[in-house]
């Protein structure tokens, strides 16, 4: 299952009032606090009015990415985004693919999918390339 958010342990909580200390986004961006910036997902489950909010934290975009901190005044608040070398194992985990288990896809099946999605996952990995060389070398 999903751990529980450092957010709901009052005494972590409180030691992360006193330090001041970043941490790593551990629950969707709705359930942490009114004030903070909502991602994508979130925002539109938030839109979605009378509706039961039966979405898991792990669909938001920050989950696990983006670092929160407290302020000396005790508001929780976007400290920036972890960094390659900003992680933990449980945070790394969710993106290592699990062990391989014997494939039941035959070359015919895969070159079916293939013709329907390659086009398309060639224009995103276009896409990223070209959004990597925005970023300045010394940039973050």
């Amino acid at each position: 299952g999903i751990p529980r958010s450092v957010l709901k342990d009052w005494r972590k909580v409180k030691k992360l009032k006193q330090t001041g200390e970043s941490f790593l986004q551990d629950d969707s961006c709705s359930e942490i606090g009114p004030n903070l910036q909502k991602c994508r997902e979130c925002r539109v489950v938030r839109s979605k009015k009378g509706e039961e909010p039966a979405h898991s934290p792990v669909f938001c975009r920050f989950y696990y990415f983006r670092r929160l901190s407290y302020s000396k005044n005790g508001v929780i608040r976007m400290d920036g985004f972890s960094s390659p070398d900003q992680f933990d194992d449980e945070a790394f985990a969710l993106w290592v693919p699990g062990p391989m288990e014997e494939s039941h896809l035959d070359q015919t099946t895969a070159k079916y999918i293939l013709s329907y999605i390659g086009d398309k996952f060639c224009q995103m990995v276009m896409t990223e390339n070209i959004a990597a060389s925005w970023i300045k070398k010394d940039g973050k």
